[in-house]
């Protein structure tokens, strides 16, 4: 296996003089600082607030779209939990609600459906992922069975691989699949033999797995997300807060994000394991308030049937918040190898969410807006994939262009 090393670049950044015309136009992302720190290489960008908007954009109208209140139950989606967009132009839908993978063709018409709720061959429990698979397969991902399953491109089962505990992996969260058919699996370190009461935060690792599950390197472990803890002696209680620290992990490339969220700090791991670069934006986190806390938990409270609430209200009792908001959100990748960094939106604001780009070489490209209640799935160099829910609940899964302008 090669190891993907990266080279030092060192730029430095041209200050204007005090006799430059300020009317000048000014690069909408100021200039990254990269230096060398131990065989690291530590990418400094600028504060959010300097990132300008890239001049990128994304259709309003789907060219195609999948989903409907009434009709065919094909159509009917419930609790979509993943998506793709296979090179033929179908769309492949993961069915949380029938546990079944969809097939839809470029014009939005069922093809076929395939599997259901079971513990069978080609069956779900808890179907979570979908992703291609060298070859034009698929794979799907079950996450109580911990099981892959690959199906050819007319979704016969070829084979399936269930990944077993491991050392310091005690559940398996997301899958990332590269291109070479090997699988990175990340997971949580929770041991509750001896439980103790109060604020815990499960490590999370990784590791890297060959065709037959096997472990080729293993990523360590990192901090995890945080939850308030309760034990009577004959159960637990887990309360997880609205705000909270967490970590979120993508494949970028051929290197692999572990980025807790507790700062603005990106490690970035090669695929021998090691820590090769930390992608850094300045600035300071927004502190939490008493305001915030009340406002998200009466939220919470507000969306629970009335005759659970008083339960729910007092679950978060003695349950203590960070006394800063997160970083940033959620990871994606591109088909440009570009990394999207989500800003972190409490569950209780409502808008669009934006997003910071990275290059492949960490430096900040700029930010983009995608619309409000669009939960992303797959970014490709002309596309967006994802889902969207109505006033109704009714969900939908649309294709977007994607048109990436020079400034």
């Amino acid at each position: 296996m090669t190891s993907i090393k990266t080279a030092l670049l060192v730029v430095l950044a041209v200050l204007a003089t005090s006799c430059a015309d300020e009317n000048e136009p000014r690069p909408s992302v100021p200039t990254a600082t990269m230096r060398d720190s131990a065989g690291v290489s530590i990418v400094e960008n600028a504060p959010l607030a300097e990132m300008g908007l890239l001049s990128w954009s994304l259709a309003d109208t789907p060219t195609t779209q999948v989903g409907e209140l009434e009709g065919s139950e094909a159509y009917q989606l419930f609790r979509v939990a993943d998506a793709h967009l296979r090179t033929d132009g179908s769309i492949v839908i993961a069915d949380g609600g029938s546990q079944q993978i969809r097939v839809f063709d470029r014009n939005g018409e069922h093809v076929a459906s395939w599997g259901q709720r079971g513990e069978g061959p080609g069956e779900f429990t808890l179907l979570t992922q979908i992703d291609a698979w060298p070859g034009d397969s698929l794979i799907a991902w079950d996450g109580r069975l911990r099981r892959l399953s690959v199906l050819d491109h007319d979704g016969a089962l070829g084979r399936t691989l269930t990944l077993q505990a491991r050392e310091n992996m005690s559940s398996f969260g997301p899958v990332h699949v590269l291109s070479s058919g090997s699988v990175i699996a990340t997971g949580t370190a929770l041991d509750l033999e001896e439980p103790q009461d109060g604020m815990i935060r499960p490590p999370i690792t990784a590791a890297y797995l060959d065709d037959r599950g096997e472990t080729v390197v293993s990523f360590g472990l990192h901090p995890g997300s945080e939850a308030y803890l309760r034990s009577n002696g004959e159960m637990i209680a887990i309360t997880r807060a609205p705000i909270q620290r967490s970590s979120h992990t993508a494949v970028w490339g051929a290197r692999l994000v572990i980025a807790p969220t507790d700062a603005y700090s990106l490690p970035v791991f090669d695929d021998d394991g090691a820590l090769t670069s930390v992608v850094r934006v300045r600035g300071e986190l927004r502190p939490v308030t008493q305001q915030d806390i009340d406002r998200e938990i009466n939220a919470l409270v507000e969306r629970t049937p009335e005759a659970q609430q008083a339960r729910r209200r007092a679950a978060f009792e003695g349950v203590p918040f960070p006394t800063e908001f997160p970083a940033f959100g959620s990871l994606e990748t591109d088909a440009d190898g570009n990394l999207w960094v989500q800003d972190f939106r409490p569950p209780s604001q409502e808008g669009p969410d934006m997003w910071t780009i990275f290059g492949p070489d960490g430096q900040a490209l700029g930010r983009f807006e995608t619309p409000e209640n669009l939960t992303i799935y797959e970014i490709g160099a002309d596309y967006v994939l994802g889902r969207t829910t109505d006033q109704l609940d009714v969900e939908r899964v649309v294709l977007l262009g994607f048109e990436r302008k020079a400034p």
